[in-house]
């Protein structure tokens, strides 16, 4: 049984694309295209996109690498967002400018409204997306390829080191758009690439902070469709899911000279900043188990490789380090948040 995705404000809209970077060429799309239009203004590696339909505030973007980016290599939101327009780019192992594709959420609201409802219990908003039928499918793997959040919608197999397939049960109607993020407790500086998405499967690698194949743990989530068409809506239909009460909470953090302050999501969360580039997120209503967290983050440097260091029902930690692993502050912070306010399992 499908049931709506549901958040505290009014309005909410979620939508996703799949797209090329390019060094001196028109960047390329291969999922998404009418949900922007696409550019690469100043040849320069970045995927400058603005949207078909301006949302009301600032949105809240997450991106990840795909096919092409260079092992240890990922992907980071590259321009300051505007509730019009935004930019991501894909980066190699070191730091470097690298072509490739950017897998990208973007959730947003379509008027400058406070939050409307904190009351998990009281009335809280459909999300929508811009297609007809959506639907998000989220989970975590662990580094052996097992399930250890999610199961009902998907099945694992271990490839080989740092290789796994996810296959979705039931498949989607359209490639999906698939976002991850790894989930690294003790570990620094690890990374990860969707290398493929079909209506039925994706691919994830992971890799360590040397860029080579290695076996680590990740959060997922799929935007699907059910329909073939390519068409964006302003208000399309509902974001669905599987599980029993799903709950969004998403969030932009912005540090200024070290200190984080919240940006967009205010009520939603408190922050406490655990030491340079590490980042606690307490939600003001616990869910009511463990949540998937994906999270990008944004710089003009490459201070852009983004981890889950723990999460629980109640808080997320995210950790930031730079090309060499080292743990550094972001400019900005991005993080969206799949759970649930009932205890049966996703």
């Amino acid at each position: 049984m499908l049931r709506p995705l549901q958040t505290g404000f009014l309005n909410a809209r979620l939508l996703g694309f799949t797209a090329t970077t390019a060094a001196a060429a028109n960047n390329t799309v291969q999922q998404g295209a009418g949900e922007a239009t696409f550019t690469n203004a100043s040849s320069d590696n970045i995927l400058d996109h603005t949207y078909t339909h301006a949302f009301g505030t600032t949105p809240v973007q997450v991106v990840c690498a795909g096919a092409g980016v260079a092992d240890g290599g990922v992907a980071a939101i590259k321009a300051t967002a505007t509730a019009t327009a935004g930019g991501v780019t894909t980066v190699d192992g070191s730091g470097a400018a690298d072509v490739g594709q950017a897998h990208s959420l973007v959730y947003g609201h379509e008027t400058a409204e406070t939050r409307r409802s904190g009351n998990k219990n009281g009335r809280l908003f459909d999300v929508r997306s811009t297609r007809k039928i959506s639907e998000v499918v989220v989970g975590q793997v662990s580094s052996a390829g097992a399930v250890t959040i999610g199961g009902r919608e998907f099945t694992v197999t271990k490839n080989g080191t740092g290789d796994y397939t996810i296959t979705f049960t039931p498949g989607f109607g359209a490639n999906p758009i698939v976002v991850a993020t790894p989930f690294n407790a003790t570990t620094d500086g690890y990374a990860l690439r969707v290398e493929s998405v079909s209506e039925t499967t994706t691919n994830i690698l992971t890799f360590n902070d040397s860029e080579a194949a290695a076996d680590a743990a990740f959060n997922f989530v799929a935007l699907g469709f059910h329909d073939s068409s390519d068409y964006t809506l302003q208000k399309g239909g509902l974001v669905m899911a599987r599980h029993r009460k799903p709950r969004l909470v998403a969030g932009k953090v912005t540090y200024t000279a070290g200190v984080p302050a919240v940006t967009i999501g205010t009520g939603e969360f408190t922050l406490t900043d655990v030491a340079q580039g590490e980042l606690t997120i307490t939600f003001d209503e616990a869910f009511a188990r463990t949540p998937i967290v994906v999270a990008s983050a944004a710089d003009t440097d490459t201070h852009s490789w983004v981890s889950v260091k723990a999460n629980s029902a109640t808080a997320v930690t995210l950790e930031v380090t730079d090309e060499l692993a080292a743990a550094q502050d972001p400019a900005y912070l991005n993080f969206l948040i799949f759970g649930s306010d009932s205890e049966d399992i996703f």
